[in-house]
This record gives structure tokens, C-alpha cells and sequence, in this order.
């Protein structure tokens, strides 16, 4: 799986200052998922990964009332306390929540969530009673389903994913169905980039590698390591410019990785929900004679914007090994496949 390129925020779309959702929860809405008279084509959990309907001048057509399905990427826009408006197409029916309570993997996982702070606002005919599932994608594919009344009755939802089969009274007075985010101006910097939000199944941590205690590299910034990607006699074979969704080379019965060093054959486990911006990292040879220490945070691709130019000083590497000059520098584009590059 290959990282998706997010919208820049220069394209993202235009406020729409007359519609009556900007009327809503303090406006500065943006419309960046859309559908017409049926549930959304979209399959990636309201994640913001999925991106179709693209016009023929690389634009969205932003229009709340479009004969047509489309969406952006927008999932560099989603952090917990990030507002998303689910709406018809005119904003007689609209649920308002943050990403926090319908994101994969929300505590509430299995069971529906009920209206308490999770809605910061819906419409009135709602009668306050909006609820939701965010289940697992192996049990439930159309989620999140997020509806305006608390039975879950299909006709007072807003949003289902995959095409879902069951047509219902929704689209009988309105055909439009709509996914906005809140995004204001001075607030741009935010969403210079972002984490791709959970899709694979992470690495559960009780069978993460274990520390392996008699290693060179344990030696490193008070040691701690885990091992979760090794290639063998070749670079590295993942495509996720490092941000951890890619998983091979495990036993497939015993669902297991090698945890060896010094492995003849590669792997990597999936291990994105371990990554923040702080969380430490260490690219390394096989006994740790040459590395490089640094945070995810400058590696992670386009994070500075610096799409053309490489990523080195002091600031970015934390430690390298002696042996080296102290000049360590990479690249950490999006636009290659094969970034990050890191060198000594």
C-alpha cells in the first residue's frame, strides 16, 4: 500500500459563504466528500484516503448539489479535535462532531455511540437522539453509519459507506448527501501534514518484537529499541514512505516476525500507531556500527514542504555513529516512491 497524496491546502476547496451550512457551529466549512441519491462509493472509514469524481482540470467540482459522486483526500485534515458536518444537501438534516468519535479503533468500537458530547450540534428534527457505529472494517464495511435517530433507523442517516444496498426515504426529498471539515485560514499551518489515520490492522502491542537486550544498538539513546523492519542484501521493499502500514515476511501460522537482526529474508510489521511526531527512530546496519537516531517528525514525507530540497543540520538527528561525520541528510518526498532516502 502506497501513500495517497494529500490535497494540498492551497487546493483545497473554497468556503462556500452562502450555503446554509456555513450558517452552522461558526462556519468555515469545507466540502470534501459528496454524494448523489445513494450512500457513499467511499470505503476507507471517513479516513479522508479515498479520492474520486476529480474533474478534468485536476479540480472538485464544490458543489453541495452535484449530479455526481466525488471526494477529495483530505485525511491530513483529520486530528482528533478536527469538526466534521455531516449534512444533506441543503442542511435541513446535519450532525456536528469532532473526528475523535468516529475514527477507527474509538473506544466504542462494536457498540453504537450515543449522543452525549459527542454531537456538538444537529438539526432540530433529530429530536437530539443521534447515534453511530465505527466498527472494525473486517466486521462491518459500510461504517461508519452516523444517523440522526437513535434506533438507527436507515432513513435518518447521513452517512454510510460502500454503496450500501439499501436505498431507504433519504433520497426521496433530497438526493445530496455531504462531508465537510472546518478549516479557517489562520489554521493552515495545522494541516501541512498528517499521520494517515488507521486503516490495517496494527501489530496488536502484546505481540510486538520483544527488546532484543544483548544488541549494539541497545547501547543507542538508552536503548529500548524495537525492531520492526529489516531488509536482507537489498533496500528496503516497502512503498509507505515509512509510516508503517506496510506488513510482510511474517509466519503466516503463527502470525510471528523473525525479530533477528541479522535475518536472511525481509519483514516488516505494521507499526503506524506507534508513530507521533516525537516517537524516536533508528535507521541502523546489522550490528549498528553506522546509524542515525532522529524523530519521526523529519521524516515523515513533505512534512516541511520542502518537496525539492534534502532534509539535514543539527536539528533533524538526534545521534549517528562516530565513525561518521555528523552530516546526516535525507530526502522525504511524497511525489518518489522510493523516499525517505537517508544518508550518512
Amino acid at each position: 500500500m502506497s501513500t495517497p497524496t494529500p490535497t494540498p491546502y492551497g487546493e483545497l476547496p473554497e468556503i462556500l459563504t452562502d450555503h446554509a451550512c456555513n450558517d452552522i457551529y461558526g462556519g468555515n466549512w469545507r466540502l470534501v466528500r459528496h454524494s448523489y441519491d445513494k450512500w457513499y462509493t467511499s470505503t476507507d472509514q471517513m479516513t479522508g484516503q479515498d479520492e474520486y469524481g476529480i474533474l478534468s482540470d485536476n479540480t472538485y467540482p464544490n458543489n453541495p448539489k452535484y449530479d455526481n459522486d466525488y471526494s477529495l483526500k483530505f485525511y491530513h485534515l483529520l486530528y482528533e479535535d478536527t469538526n466534521i458536518l455531516f449534512s444533506d444537501g441543503d442542511c435541513n438534516d446535519y450532525i456536528v462532531t469532532s473526528y475523535e468519535w468516529i475514527m477507527p479503533g474509538n473506544k466504542n468500537y462494536q457498540q453504537p455511540i450515543l449522543n452525549t458530547e459527542k454531537v456538538k450540534k444537529q438539526s432540530s428534527n433529530g429530536n437530539n437522539n443521534a447515534n453511530w457505529y465505527v466498527r472494525s472494517p473486517n466486521f462491518a464495511r459500510n461504517d461508519p453509519i452516523i444517523c440522526l435517530e437513535k434506533s438507527h433507523i436507515v432513513g435518518s442517516c447521513l452517512y454510510i459507506e460502500g454503496n450500501y444496498g439499501t436505498k431507504s426515504n433519504r433520497f426521496e426529498s433530497n438526493k445530496y448527501l455531504n462531508v465537510w471539515i472546518q478549516i479557517n485560514d489562520e489554521d493552515k499551518d495545522k494541516y501541512k501534514y498528517k499521520l494517515i489515520p488507521p486503516i490495517p490492522d496494527p501489530t496488536p502491542y502484546n505481540k510486538l518484537p520483544k527488546i532484543i537486550e544483548n544488541h549494539n544498538c541497545q547501547s543507542i539513546e538508552n536503548g529500548n529499541w524495537l525492531l520492526v523492519r529489516h531488509s536482507y542484501d537489498k533496500y528496503h521493499q516497502a512503498t509507505d514512505h515509512m509510516i508503517g502500514i506496510e506488513e510482510y515476511g511474517g509466519n503466516d501460522i503463527e502470525e510471528e516476525y523473525p525479530n533477528n537482526p541479522y535475518e536472511d529474508k525481509s519483514y516488516s510489521i505494521n507499526f503506524y500507531h506507534l508513530l507521533y511526531p516525537d516517537t524516536k527512530i533508528m535507521f541502523s546496519d546489522g550490528k549498528c556500527n553506522h546509524f542515525i537516531v532522529t524523530t519521526f517528525d523529519w521524516i515523515f514525507p513533505d512534512k516541511h514542504g520542502e518537496l525539492n530540497g534534502v532534509i539535514n543540520g543539527p536539528n533533524k538527528v538526534i545521534k549517528q555513529s562516530d565513525i561518521d561525520n555528523s552530516n546526516g541528510q535525507w530526502y522525504a518526498k511524497s511525489s518518489v516512491n522510493y523516499n525517505p532516502v537517508i544518508c550518512l
